[in-house]
């Protein structure tokens, strides 16, 4: 297999599987994609934390320049230490997200309203409603007091 060939498997392997990893967090992060957080499939807070593995993205997006760095090159070194640093640092940002990775709304829940009330209160009423018209009222301060209230209203929460 010649060098071209090999370059455009592993741009093909990078792109297929990076490009979307770090699409989706751009997405999220800028307020377009919010209905990830009421994801189902992902247990407990955890919920909220899947959009973060955007640094795996460029673990995927350095193959192709490795193909073209041979193996005893320091220039290697330093490309597969960038990769590996990207996967590190998605399983930290799973786990510790920095508040600069997260959109301004849930900056804006998380700073007002507690875990459990979200996890526990929130997320369950905000999942029976429509996703789309959802989305739309978490775009302001003021929709997502709306979107607290009708949560709070049908399911109210008792002060032990």
């Amino acid at each position: 297999m010649s060098l071209w060939e090999r370059f455009f498997i592993a741009l093909a392997g990078g792109i297929g599987l990076g490009f979307p990893i770090y699409i989706s967090w751009i997405l999220a992060r800028i307020g377009f994609y919010k209905r990830w957080y009421l994801a189902r499939f992902i247990p407990g807070l955890s919920f909220s934390k899947s959009i973060y593995i955007f640094p795996f993205s460029l673990f995927f997006l350095i193959f192709p320049v490795l193909v073209f760095i041979e193996d005893d090159n320091i220039g290697y070194f330093i490309w597969s230490s960038a990769a590996i640093v990207g996967l590190i640092l998605s399983i930290y940002m799973v786990f510790w997200t920095p508040r600069w990775a997260k959109p301004r709304w849930v900056l804006y829940l998380e700073d007002k309203y507690g875990e459990f009330e979200i996890k526990h209160i929130f997320i369950p009423e905000w999942r029976k409603l429509d996703k789309l018209a959802w989305s739309a009222k978490m775009d302001t301060p003021e929709g997502i007091e709306e979107m607290v209230a009708h949560a709070r209203k049908q399911r109210p929460v008792t002060k032990v």
